[in-house]
Order: C-alpha cells, then sequence, then structure tokens
C-alpha cells in the first residue's frame, strides 16, 4: 500500500521557479494529506478512496497507476532512475487553461500539465491556495488520466 506519508517521502524533486517552501509546493503537499490520505488507522472507506486517489494521480503524473517493484530511484540500468518531479508550468509563458463560459479570471482555470516519461508535474503558479489547487488538479485528473493502457 502507497500511503500518503510514504508518497512524500519519495522526496519528489522540486524545479526552479518552486522551492520546498514555495506556497505552491506547500499547497500541493497539503493536497495530497488532505484528500489522499489512506493510512492503515483510518476507516476502510476513506482509505480506499485515498488510495484510488493516489493510483489516479501517479497515472497521470507518470503514465502508470503503480509504483515500480525497485521505486522511482532504482538503480538498474533498465529503470529510469529520475525522480518524481514538481515544476511550474511554462516557466511565464501563458498557462493552459480551460475555457469556461464568463469568467474572466482565467489563473482560476489553469490546470496542471505532465511530461510522464521525465515524470514532471508542472503546478500553475496560481495553485498558492488550496481550493484553487483542488478544482485544477480535479479537473486535470478527471480528463487528463489516460495513461500508457492500450483499448
Amino acid at each position: 500500500m502507497l500511503t500518503v506519508r510514504c508518497y512524500c517521502s519519495l522526496s519528489a524533486a522540486i524545479a526552479e521557479p518552486f522551492h520546498a517552501s514555495h506556497p505552491v509546493v506547500l499547497s500541493f503537499w497539503r493536497l495530497l494529506e488532505q484528500d489522499y490520505a489512506n493510512g492503515p488507522t483510518l476507516p476502510e472507506e476513506q482509505r480506499k478512496a485515498g488510495e484510488a486517489g493516489l493510483r489516479r494521480l501517479l497515472l497521470f503524473w507518470t503514465g502508470s497507476e503503480a509504483v515500480p517493484s525497485c521505486g522511482y530511484f532504482g538503480s538498474s540500468i533498465y529503470v529510469n532512475p529520475e525522480p518524481l518531479t514538481i515544476g511550474a508550468t511554462y516557466h511565464g509563458e501563458p498557462e493552459p487553461v480551460v475555457a469556461t463560459s464568463g469568467s474572466a479570471d482565467v489563473q482560476a482555470t489553469a490546470l496542471p500539465t505532465v511530461s510522464t516519461c521525465s515524470k514532471l508535474l508542472r503546478l500553475p503558479l496560481s495553485y498558492t491556495h488550496l481550493p484553487t489547487a483542488r478544482a485544477g488538479l480535479q479537473r486535470a485528473l478527471d480528463y487528463g488520466n489516460v495513461g500508457f493502457d492500450l483499448p
């Protein structure tokens, strides 16, 4: 079982312009702790929901809903040892957005993007507030979660 505590302890790399105490990064970790909690002491229904949420996040972030057997820091020549990485969306360029009727605030609709091969999750700079981060990540997971599975 991949618990949130274990997930966070994977020590995801933080790419510039972010750093460990950047508000967007802190908001992301809070989101994981609140929405994807799945420790063994939780009620079974909540634990299962947290596990399902983490699988969806991993699928979005890496293209696979399972952690490789040797982890993300494997030393085998057959395993890409790159860590999970959190970075910013497009470093100042316009962020991808979802068109919403009548919305004047484009930043509020910005969505995270990923580079699955390099395990890079790019979070919009507007995700400093937990509700904004939660809504954007949820929308990205709902519509951008296809992975590498073939039909």
